[in-house]
Formats: C-alpha cells, structure tokens, sequence
C-alpha cells in the first residue's frame, strides 16, 4: 500500500482546499539571508546554466 501512486483526487481526499492553496504556493522571504544557496556550481551541465542564468 505505501508504493501506490498519489494522484490529484487522493489529494483532494486527504488535504482541504486551503491547505493545498497553502502547500502549493511560494513566497520566499527576501528579507532572510540566502545562505543556504549553492556555494559550488554542480556537475551537471544544465542545472549549472540555470543557475549561473538565474542567480536569484
């Protein structure tokens, strides 16, 4: 049973609407310092484009 596949309705089932509106959105807080971000570029080329493209 923990291998089965989680779709849009087993969400639906288990989550209210709020809480879903609250687990899919993103605001980061821009006033905290961003320490965590990557200090080494990775390996892979792509990923290392993005993020050299987007640094913030």
């Amino acid at each position: 049973m923990a291998q089965r596949v989680v779709d849009a309705q087993q969400l639906a089932r288990h989550f209210t609407e709020s809480e879903l509106h609250e687990l899919y959105s993103f605001k980061p807080d821009e006033d905290e310092p961003q320490e965590y971000l990557l200090k080494e570029l990775p390996d892979d080329i792509v990923l290392k484009n993005c993020i050299e493209k987007n640094p913030k």
